[in-house]
């Protein structure tokens, strides 16, 4: 299948489509992901860009990271541009060489960046639709429920990123195998048990207790156990986001069936994006050089 992307379109009508893309565009993106998140990317960036004079109608999904990249390196094109990569596991450990017109998420996806207490509270009153915003609020009980899943989590991921450094292999799986499924809360017991499992495999494959520990301890000296890397090194997509989708679906008396793309679609509309200041003024630097 061809990439979307106007990097793909053959020579021959490039200067046409260019123009087109000109009228749309003062500045073209590319970002990771398939055809079915475009539209999360393309409200994403509207509201980032509100007020800022730079326009952007369309985003273009290249698919995997590897390709980004490539696609990033290989574009000439004199239009401004700017390629988006996820931090993903390897923020907490690897320093990369810069890339012209390559932006690094500083977490660990794109979708980290909308979840927040604003987002989370206002997304669960406006899908359950019958109760007051203080009824949510206390059922949703969001900084109660960050502190518990924060730490274990966090542990999680440091694990998980030596074992990335150590083997480049990882499987982050996802939250949904440990989650209570009485509660819905998070299961730490599974959690500890993953931890384990991990380190287990690691000193079968020849790494020492020592090894390990010293790659854990670089992490929670760059990482201190909060809120913040929280929501820097633990997947949105896949353990963040699905965590929430468990407690508003349950606040909401468990008859929500929206598709995965459609929980972090409507999370933009209520979160702030402060955290991707640094990206805003990246993208409005790039259109005025």
């Amino acid at each position: 299948m061809t990439d979307i992307s106007p990097i793909n379109v053959p020579a021959d009508i490039r200067q046409v489509d260019s123009v087109f893309l000109q009228y749309r565009n003062d500045i073209n993106i590319y970002t990771e992901d398939k055809e079915d998140d475009k539209e999360f990317y393309v409200k994403l960036f509207d509201k980032l860009l509100s007020g800022t004079n730079v326009k952007v109608r369309d985003i273009y999904p290249l698919g995997n990271k590897i390709t980004v990249i490539k696609k990033c390196q290989e574009d000439k094109s004199p239009n401004p541009k700017i390629y988006i990569v996820d931090g993903d596991i390897f923020l907490q450990f690897k320093q990369y060489p810069p890339v012209e017109n390559l932006f690094r998420l500083d977490s660990y996806c794109i979708e980290n960046y909308v979840v927040e207490k604003n987002s989370v509270e206002k997304l669960a009153y406006d899908l359950t639709g019958t109760k007051s915003m203080k009824v949510i609020k206390d059922e949703v009980n969001y900084t109660e429920r960050t502190k518990q899943i924060s730490k274990p989590l966090i542990e999680l991921f440091f694990m998980l990123s030596v074992q990335a450094e150590l083997t480049e292999k990882f499987e982050i799986k996802n939250i949904e195998q440990f989650l209570d499924k009485e509660s819905g809360g998070l299961n730490t017991d599974k959690i500890q048990n993953r931890i384990s499992e991990i380190k287990s495999a690691l000193q079968k494959t020849g790494f020492s207790d020592a090894v390990i520990d010293e790659r854990l301890c670089s992490r929670r000296e760059k990482f201190a156990v909060s809120e913040d890397t929280f929501f820097k090194i633990v997947s949105g997509k896949d353990w963040i986001i699905p965590f929430w989708k468990k407690v508003i679906t349950k606040t909401a008396g468990g008859k929500l069936k929206l598709r995965k793309e459609t929980w972090k679609f409507k999370l933009v509309d209520f979160c702030s994006l402060d955290r991707l200041e640094n990206l805003k003024q990246k993208i409005i630097t790039t259109v005025k050089a």
